[in-house]
């Protein structure tokens, strides 16, 4: 009678820590998703919102959602005065994100983005006689950037450029 207890309980141990396992690896497989999608649509936006705010002037008060002030003040406001003196007509934009799995329990994530815009193309300006201007629009950095994503505030937000 004891056997059978005793296998009686080494199987139901067994299987709660069966049960056990797969939930946690459930669990994380589903924070790990969320984190994962949360990220690549937060740099997608962010990438469109920023050629946005430089290109098209929107304002700055909306980059809040998705980048750092550690962002806007350093790498953003480098780019916003590139391009300050220009009156942009239309522009090519697409971003490529490069991810990586995050752990579950990270707060920091760096990802590879491709953010290319081609085909800027400026408001025609005149000179004082009616002759058309020529002007020379600096080519956006088309280069694949690693960016440091950090989660805060509830949000994963853009926190810089990883040299």
């Amino acid at each position: 009678m004891l056997k059978i207890l005793e296998r009686l309980a080494v199987y139901t141990l067994t299987r709660v820590i069966l049960i056990a396992l797969i939930a946690m690896l459930l669990l994380f497989s589903g924070i790990t998703a969320y984190n994962l999608s949360n990220i690549y649509i937060t740099v997608n936006e962010a990438m469109d919102k920023q050629s946005q705010a430089v290109l098209d002037d929107m304002p700055i008060e909306q980059l809040q959602k998705y980048f750092t002030p550690n962002y806007l003040n350093n790498e953003f406001y480098q780019l916003k005065e590139r391009y300050q003196s220009f009156d942009i007509i239309s522009y090519e934009h697409s971003t490529k994100v490069h991810i990586g799995i995050p752990a579950p329990w990270a707060k920091e994530v760096y990802i590879t983005v491709e953010d290319t815009i081609t085909d800027i193309v400026p408001m025609p300006r005149q000179d004082d006689e009616g002759n058309d201007v020529k002007q020379i629009i600096p080519e956006w950095d088309n280069a694949l950037k690693r960016l440091r994503v950090i989660y805060t505030d509830g949000l994963w937000k853009i926190d810089g450029v990883a040299k």
